[in-house]
């Protein structure tokens, strides 16, 4: 099927981007490739997707960007990273990043979604700030309803309750972007595996700021250490956050 195909050409794209290169040049290489194997996989998917009924995704358009993001270690480190190298930029997100997880990392999916804080790389007019380098996570969530999107945002305890009963005669949510994405992350994953460097999903806004305020967790990371286990998704796995 795609979905395997793709996992395998993520898993050996990441696997390239490790062999002999720098640790930190390898993880933006490494989770480059993955979202890379992920596009060229949506692209020749998206044509028959769309026959079924058009997507409704446009710029600007950000009610998926209030609730956690799962993103892997090695893609907060690519981002990490990324941000650091834009001095323009970088320090305004830096002190949003701060903030928005200060209001969100103790806060479970619902809460999250109840909360209605906006992802820290929103930017003005509803953009995403770091789209190019954006989460696999991200690029696999569309959506044929607007509307719904919306409504999803505003109202996420009746969302959640009626789950299911507001597609109209299309499925609102596609599934096919999201299998290629849980299949370009699992590649990823796998060789990130086998190169003993942690991949237990954690969340977008806590491990980049975890990441950006103390840069020597990465190289940890990459060389075995499970330094963003507090950043967690899985918060029964969490250990005690230090105080």
């Amino acid at each position: 099927t795609a979905a395997v195909a793709l996992r395998l050409r993520s898993l050996m794209a990441a696997r390239d981007a490790f062999a002999g290169r720098d640790l930190a040049g390898a993880a933006a290489q490494a989770s480059a490739a993955a979202a890379a194997a992920f596009e060229v996989s949506w692209r020749m998917a998206r044509a028959r997707v769309e026959d079924e009924a058009p997507l409704a995704c446009r710029a600007g358009c950000d009610a998926c960007c209030f609730q956690h993001v799962a993103i892997l270690p090695i893609e907060a480190i690519a981002i990490a990273a990324a941000l650091d190298r834009d001095r323009d930029e970088g320090p305004g997100l830096r002190a949003r990043l701060a903030g928005t997880d200060a209001k969100t990392h103790d806060l479970d999916a619902p809460s999250r979604r109840r909360a209605r804080i906006p992802c820290a790389f929103l930017g003005a007019e509803g953009r995403c700030e770091i789209y190019e380098i954006r989460p696999i996570r991200c690029r696999g969530l569309h959506s044929r309803d607007a509307e719904l999107c919306r409504w999803q945002t505003d109202q996420p305890d009746q969302a959640m309750a009626e789950r299911g009963q507001r597609t109209g005669p299309h499925r609102a949510f596609p599934v096919e972007p999201m299998q290629l994405a849980d299949a370009a992350l699992a590649g990823l994953a796998a060789a990130c595996a086998e190169r003993g460097i942690a991949h237990d999903a954690v969340e977008l806004a806590h491990a980049v700021q975890l990441l950006i305020f103390a840069p020597a967790r990465a190289h940890a990371v990459l060389t075995g250490a499970d330094q963003l286990a507090e950043a967690r998704l899985d918060v029964t796995t969490r250990p005690m956050a230090k105080r």
